[in-house]
């Protein structure tokens, strides 16, 4: 093919490339030759372009960049991963490949830029993604290990006793009380992993209707005081208290939030839950407690996934009752916040839309 072919074929496919493309003069520096596409990708003019040093657009220092262009002059690499600065002062990951020609007599480096930025944070969001998923799977396989080797242990407590027949009524009592204690553990643990499959996939769907929250509460309290001899957990309500709730979801919600109060207050002390009615159309319910409360630098991570708020203790769980909780409350148009008093403690706060009352009938 003549000579002059090749190079009408060389200057369209360099002006009318999609990639940009610069030219360069390695002893300067000096960007020569600007295709469209580079123009277009770094927000200069042709001439603005043409009249800059490409350490004007590579974030590397000048020696870096010149160490660079050497190696790409004597082909002992034509492959590097840059940072360029566009007209805009953005930063973009870029994908360079550089190769020298001959030209009137001088050697250039005729450089193919690819644009990698949003590879790039694709492929960091997937690290990122995979690291969370392995921190769950280690922190799930702890929760659920614990209460499975505790069924195990009990369950073959009680086949030893019944072959040998040595089952004292006493001992069974205690051994079932831990089975039923353990499989509630369980269940509470396969519900929350439930709730955030749903909430996850869009797939929570919640049907309200009028609810008594007091009435929710002395059950949740009652239920609570049963499991723990060191606290006195109490209930402050005026009254019935009817919000328009999905029962099933906010239970789980505030019986989280009195375990979490029992669980993080290992000294003995109160526990009160409060009924409130900041006004007409709200209903609140508070659950205070004593104990570690949350250390000021985890109190912006406590509601996110696997957010926990003493992440180096055995009290710590899942890391996923509060981001879930606070779904749920949301998705009913309430909210769910934290606050941390100074006499030590928490107060966690749920409020929900009240039920409208019932028209009053005219006589």
């Amino acid at each position: 093919m003549p000579s002059r072919v090749l190079e009408a074929a060389y200057q369209a496919f360099f002006e009318e490339s999609l990639s940009p493309m610069l030219i360069i003069d390695p002893p300067s520096g000096r960007i020569v030759e600007a295709n469209a596409a580079a123009c277009r990708f770094y927000g200069y003019s042709y001439d603005q372009l043409t009249a800059m040093r490409i350490t004007s657009i590579n974030c590397l220092d000048e020696a870096a960049v010149a160490e660079d262009m050497k190696r790409a002059q004597t082909r002992h690499a034509n492959y590097f991963c840059f940072q360029h600065r566009l007209a805009s002062g953005e930063i973009r990951d870029v994908d360079v490949y550089s190769s020298p020609i001959v030209a009137d007599g001088r050697t250039l480096l005729a450089s193919v830029i690819h644009d990698v930025t949003e590879h790039h944070r694709t492929q960091l969001a997937m690290e990122h993604a995979l690291r969370v998923a392995d921190e769950f799977l280690a922190t799930a396989a702890h929760e659920l290990k614990t209460p499975l080797t505790s069924l195990r242990g009990f369950s073959q407590t009680l086949l030893m006793l019944a072959e040998t027949e040595r089952l004292d009524s006493a001992r069974s009592r205690r051994a079932l009380h831990s089975i039923a204690s353990q499989t509630e553990r369980l269940v509470r643990i396969v519900d929350r992993l439930f709730f955030l499959s749903m909430i996850e996939t869009g797939r929570l769907v919640l049907n309200p209707v009028p609810t008594d929250l007091t009435s929710m509460c002395e059950d949740i309290v009652a239920e609570a005081q049963k499991g723990t001899s060191k606290h006195a957990v109490t209930l402050q309500a005026h009254g019935p208290a009817v919000a328009r709730v999905d029962a099933q979801y906010i239970e789980q919600v505030l019986r989280h939030l009195v375990e979490n109060a029992i669980r993080f207050s290992p000294e003995p002390g109160p526990i009160t839950v409060s009924i409130t009615e900041p006004d007409a159309r709200t209903i609140g319910v508070a659950v205070r407690d004593h104990g570690l409360g949350v250390p000021v630098e985890r109190r912006e991570l406590i509601f996110s996934r696997l957010g926990q708020a003493h992440a180096d203790s055995y009290r710590s769980g899942l890391g996923l009752g509060l981001y879930v909780g606070r779904h749920i409350v949301e998705r009913h148009g309430g909210s769910l916040a934290g606050e941390f008093p100074e006499d030590g403690g928490s107060l966690f706060t749920v409020l929900l839309p009240r039920a409208a009352r019932p028209a009053q009938q005219v006589s």
